[in-house]
């Protein structure tokens, strides 16, 4: 069985026909090709290795190193179709997850399979354009939900430049790929953007850039789904469009309204004045004013047309305005709920085109779901020293060594974070259910990672912080990083995961260093039960301790929990000196519900609860026309304090108003 390998993305000579093979069949059994493999390993064979964990061209080198002439980086789902080209010691191509999969089954169904890499071909389609990378980062804005991002998209893909200088054998020119491509594309934009402009400031370039950009054809990574405004911002940059003076209008904003904005502060960043229209939190109805300045050489008439999000109807107040050069002209954009929207991002656009045809567009992100929700209990924090019922259920540290349980080798590395657990129970952390976690080398738990873990995960926190990271258990947080050992060394050392049941999840650090020191810190481990019992005695969470080394401990930690957002948090140790840690110490967070009702944030329909609770909300909204309360409680109207109980009531559809619903038999957990 032979196949020619020519559907991907390289810059090599070709190699073969030779004998093709997957590297997790061979010594080590690593799909990954972590490490280097011991020469002799192969002789001429192609080897195929995963995308993922180490660095790509280090997979070719690794498989080199065993005497590999042809090599195969075959994408995951997590990568989907995103390439690179990358420059490897050895003849290479690079494929998406589809044809990786076809590529991995094959070479499952037998052996003596043959392939032959093409050589490099020089191929010109615009298809290959506008696709957003599986790596770039994309939104909502964790730190303000309220402010699109990103901005704009630039290419950052297999970008050929110079690059090697200070190598020892300097190399004229290579490929790359990131945001560190991206980034000097947007930047060389503006520098020519000040060119044509000096005198814009660079809130004015912004919204230039932005407000011009291209979003028809940009794409997912998967290749055929449109892009949104949090994969692509406002578009791909256009600088053409601006050379052609597509631009009239601009957007300002001072120093002193964006510092006046932190909403730390008490400030609003929904009300800058920038060239986009976000709100986390639309409840029923939301509005936002801009300031537009004409840079127009002479007055031109604009009209606004709308997208309209799914579920929201936008308006733009006026619709119809004309502006002098140098003129300016503020504007209203109102978002109106017509059905129950739902707790997902829905995205529109506001287009606003003059009387000579140039059209500026603004793009628009809505949700209706809360995003801090106070959570309706807290955890209670004891230890084995103090408290006799604070333990693993197994009497102490649980050294899963003893168990024949090993670390992972994939589980290595500094300034890494994985995902797992996903088949276990859902784990019930602050009154909310999660499927699986994330785990980071720096001794953090994070439950739903993609919405909160961010900021500077390698800095331990003082509990609770609004800023991200949240949602999180702190084992023994610090700037940490995991060495592994299989313990043919006589110990080892790395990530050990285990469960027990499927309620019962155990993450064990075994001799993790404080970065870059090359000491051990000894072990830690946290034990997790899936589901809360209010048993006196029975703890949810259990961080343990033992083989502790005080003198390679590190100055500052923190050992506790927190929930979304940070609005309630409980710890042992709270950006400290760890110090107070000692072998054998267990401690222990028990989940309790905060006393008294809860009140909740209810849409209701005709008389049904339809949504889910957010606890800190005061509006509903009535997408039916009737509405009659449902069994277990009283609609309460409160203005100034409770004036009524009402039994039934009658509001148009798509209103709103504010109340108060209260359903004690209902409060979550």
């Amino acid at each position: 069985m032979s196949q020619n390998l020519s559907r991907g993305r390289r810059h090599a000579c070709g190699y073969g026909p030779a004998p093709i093979v997957h590297a997790k069949d061979f010594t080590g059994n690593d799909p990954l090709c972590l490490n280097p493999y011991p020469a002799g390993t192969w002789t001429n064979e192609i080897v195929v290795c995963d995308r993922g964990t180490n660095a790509r061209v280090d997979k070719s080198a690794n498989v080199a190193a065993g005497g590999a002439k042809g090599f195969v980086l075959a994408n995951t789902a997590e990568q989907g179709e995103s390439l690179s080209m990358d420059p490897h010691s050895i003849p290479a191509i690079h494929i998406g997850v589809a044809d990786g999969d076809l590529l991995r089954a094959w070479l499952d169904s037998g052996s003596g399979h043959m392939a032959t890499l093409s050589g490099t071909i020089k191929e010109v389609n615009t298809n290959f354009g506008d696709i957003m990378a599986s790596f770039s980062s994309r939104g909502a804005n964790r730190a303000l939900p309220d402010i699109i991002k990103p901005d704009v998209s630039a290419p950052g893909v297999g970008i050929i430049a110079a690059q090697g200088v200070n190598d020892p054998v300097p190399a004229e020119w290579g490929t790359n790929s990131g945001t560190s491509m991206a980034s000097p594309h947007v930047a060389g934009a503006g520098a020519l953007l000040k060119t044509l402009h000096p005198d814009w400031t660079p809130t004015e370039m912004q919204s230039a850039l932005m407000t011009t950009a291209v979003t028809m054809g940009v794409r997912k990574d998967g290749r055929s789904t449109p892009a949104d405004p949090f994969d692509r911002g406002a578009g791909v940059v256009d600088l053409a469009a601006i050379a052609k003076n597509s631009v009239g209008l601009v957007l300002d904003e001072t120093e002193a309204d964006y510092i006046s904005a932190n909403p730390a502060m008490g400030g609003d960043p929904k009300q800058l004045n920038l060239a986009s229209f976000g709100n986390s939190l639309c409840v029923g109805f939301c509005s936002w004013t801009r300031t537009l300045t004409s840079v127009a050489p002479s007055t031109l008439d604009w009209t606004a047309s709308v997208t309209n999000p799914e579920g929201w109807k936008l308006s733009v107040s006026p619709s119809h305005f004309s502006i002098m050069p140098g003129g300016t002209q503020q504007i209203t954009v109102t978002a109106q709920a017509v059905k129950l929207p739902t707790p997902d991002w829905s995205f529109g656009q506001i287009k606003l085109t003059s009387s000579v045809g140039a059209m500026q567009a603004f793009p628009v992100a809505l949700s209706f779901q809360t995003r801090s929700p106070r959570p309706a209990g807290n955890y209670t924090v004891t230890t084995s020293v103090d408290d006799a019922s604070c333990d693993t259920v197994y009497g102490g540290y649980i050294d899963l060594e003893q168990y024949g349980l090993s670390p992972a080798s994939a589980l290595q590395g500094d300034s890494r974070y994985w995902t797992a657990f996903s088949d276990q129970n859902p784990v019930n952390f602050y009154g909310l259910d999660y499927t699986g976690f994330a785990f980071s080398d720096d001794g953090l738990i994070v439950f739903d990672n993609a919405n909160n873990l961010g900021g500077r995960v390698y800095v331990p926190q003082s509990l609770p912080d609004a800023a991200l990271p949240n949602n999180l258990i702190a084992m023994l947080w610090s700037d940490l990083e995991i060495i592994y050992d299989d313990g043919a060394s006589g110990t080892q050392k790395g990530i050990t995961l285990a469960t027990v049941g499927k309620d019962l999840s155990i993450v064990e650090y075994d001799d993790p260093e404080v970065w870059n020191s090359g000491a051990s810190v000894g072990d830690f481990e946290v034990v997790i039960n899936s589901t809360v019992n209010n048993d006196p005695g029975h703890p949810e969470i259990i961080v343990a301790f033992d083989n502790l080394n005080p003198d390679a401990l590190p100055d500052l930690a923190t050992v506790g929990v927190e929930s979304i957002g940070g609005k309630e948090a409980a710890a042992y140790l709270s950006n400290a000196d760890p110090a107070v840690l000692s072998d054998g110490l267990m401690v222990c967070f028990d989940y309790q519900k905060h006393p008294g009702n809860c009140r909740d944030y209810w849409i209701l329909d005709s008389g049904s609860v339809v949504n889910q609770k957010a606890y800190e909300a005061t509006k509903v909204i009535f997408a039916g026309k009737d509405f009659a309360v449902g069994e277990g409680g009283n609609l309460v109207l409160q203005s100034g304090g409770i004036v009524g109980l009402f039994p039934g009531f009658r509001v148009a559809a798509g209103g709103s108003m504010s109340v108060s619903v209260d359903f004690a038999s209902v409060c979550p957990l």
